[in-house]
């Protein structure tokens, strides 16, 4: 929702190639936007696409370099999924980076606008909300970059350990949901 907001806001009618799922493909339409199979378009957007093959890569990587504004989801390199932590949006993304030279704009966490416009969007002061997610990079920073609390919990990519080293902590974190829940309740 909040790539789609983006670029409507940015270029209304605009025409994007995308790789990514159905949730993100529904969103662009919805904000008015023409997805093309084609590389001569006016944005790449790129989301987590478990069905990416070389030809959609190529697509976007062609499209890039022919000036397409290169917009990725997320940065996440990895996702937990049952089988163990598998590539995540970051790494399809980096694919379309590393062969064009240039780098994504990305528009979900951990960048600001995307906290920033679910606050609007709720109608919610910074001191009414907290961000709470297992992955330090995407989760916790997005808290942190738009200067809101932040609940780290611990059953996911970022271990306690990892976070210990972090220059800006976690304003919480714990082992699970359920105990930060009841700790945060007292």
């Amino acid at each position: 929702l909040a790539t789609a907001d983006y670029i409507s806001e940015q270029h209304p009618n605009a025409t994007v190639y995308m790789i990514g799922g159905h949730g993100l493909k529904t969103a662009l339409t919805d904000a008015g936007l023409s997805i093309k199979n084609d590389e001569h378009v006016d944005y790449v957007v790129i989301g987590l696409d478990e069905k990416v093959t070389y030809e959609k890569l190529s697509i976007a990587t062609l499209a890039v370099r022919n000036g397409a504004k290169f917009i990725s989801t997320n940065p996440d390199v990895s996702i937990p999924k049952e089988r163990g932590f598998l590539p995540g949006n970051g790494a399809i993304t980096s694919v379309v980076s590393v062969s064009t030279g240039i780098q994504p704009e990305f528009i979900g966490k951990p960048e600001p606008i995307i906290m920033s416009k679910s606050l609007d969007i709720l109608g919610l002061e910074k001191s009414e909300v907290a961000m709470v997610g297992d992955l330090y990079d995407t989760d916790i920073m997005s808290g942190i970059n738009v200067g809101i609390d932040t609940i780290h919990v611990q059953t996911g990519v970022s271990t306690y350990e990892d976070i210990q080293s972090k220059e800006i902590p976690p304003t919480y974190s714990f082992k699970d949901l359920n105990v930060a829940i009841a700790e945060l309740e007292k």
